[in-house]
């Protein structure tokens, strides 16, 4: 799909968005004044109970023995999403060449997404946009990142610790 002529045109890089939430992503590419999706997962949630399967054999006010191990579904459906995103992300730098990466997550997402993502693709974070953007059009988030950013966004950026923390305080929430 097209970007209009106002909104940036990502002419000098190819930019990776990912577009995240507690279960779900999405993959856009953008270079060239087009973005197009080309990826995308959803994790579904169990269908069994938190408890389902959990026994315990007791008797004289003590536990003797215990059944299959309770595990705390959100835990296990967050690392389970996360480990598939790490892969995901990291196909992507080996394939596609990606010079930049946009983040968009919910703030209590975005640490643990950072934290899953290979090494490369932190150098390459140009900005992390706090909420909810799944299923959003593609056009409504070079609009979010037009607004913070402008027409600066096709300039290098240097990687040292003051820039990091220049770019810490430009995030959107």
């Amino acid at each position: 799909m097209e970007i209009g002529y106002p909104l940036v045109q990502f002419r000098n890089e190819k930019a990776l968005f990912i577009v995240s939430s507690a279960r779900e992503a999405e993959f856009y590419l953008a270079e060239n004044g087009r973005i197009e999706k080309r990826d995308g997962f959803k994790i579904p949630k169990p269908r069994y109970l938190d408890r389902e399967g959990f026994f315990m054999k007791s008797g004289h006010g003590r536990v003797f023995g215990s059944g299959e191990v309770y595990r705390d579904l959100k835990l296990y459906v967050e690392n389970k999403f996360l480990k598939k995103l790490q892969k995901k992300v990291g196909d992507f730098l080996k394939e596609k060449k990606v010079e930049a990466i946009y983040l968009f997550a919910p703030d209590y997402m975005a640490g643990m997404v950072l934290k899953y993502l290979p090494n490369k693709s932190c150098d390459l974070l140009k900005m992390c946009v706090y909420g909810n953007f799944i299923r959003r059009h593609p056009l409504e988030l070079v609009e979010k990142i037009q607004r913070v950013f402008g027409e600066s966004i096709g300039l290098s950026v240097p990687r040292k610790k003051e820039a990091w923390r220049i770019l810490a305080l430009r995030t959107v929430k």
